[in-house]
């Protein structure tokens, strides 16, 4: 992975300063390489401390609907937030912001292949290596 837009720094300072989630992953076509600015979107994927309820919820749609907005603005930047402790639980379904709404989603086996490749990594926390499963 070479380019990152800057809306995933924006996007990873703001979730650090909330002090719960840990991770920041990059998945999808920017972790296998195949990104083209412009053309794809931006699939992540966080990883809280925690359950994410209708709190977090809230503030994380603000946040999102910010970032839309501003430094995201026509990138379809996604991001699943996964309470860690349920990472192996691939049923479960995640708090998931994509197309400017909150929806509630499964971690995709497109995403956990996606961390396999040379080229998958984290923007913050540790490396994808660490949450396979």
């Amino acid at each position: 992975m070479t380019y990152v837009p800057p809306a995933v720094r924006h996007l990873a300072d703001r979730l650090g300063g909330l002090g719960w989630v840990t991770d920041l992953l990059v998945a999808g076509s920017l972790a296998t390489g195949d990104y083209v600015p412009g053309v794809s979107d931006l699939d992540l994927v966080a990883l809280t401390g925690g359950p994410v309820g209708a709190a977090r919820q809230e503030m994380l749609s603000g946040l999102h609907r910010e970032l839309d907005r501003g430094a995201a603005h026509g990138l379809d930047l996604g991001c699943v937030y996964v309470d860690a402790g349920r990472l192996a639980d691939l049923g479960a379904l995640h708090p998931t912001w994509t197309h400017g709404s909150l929806v509630q989603r499964s971690l995709s086996g497109v995403t956990l292949a996606s961390w396999s490749g040379t080229g998958s990594r984290s923007w913050a926390g540790r490396p994808p290596s660490c949450c396979r499963v």
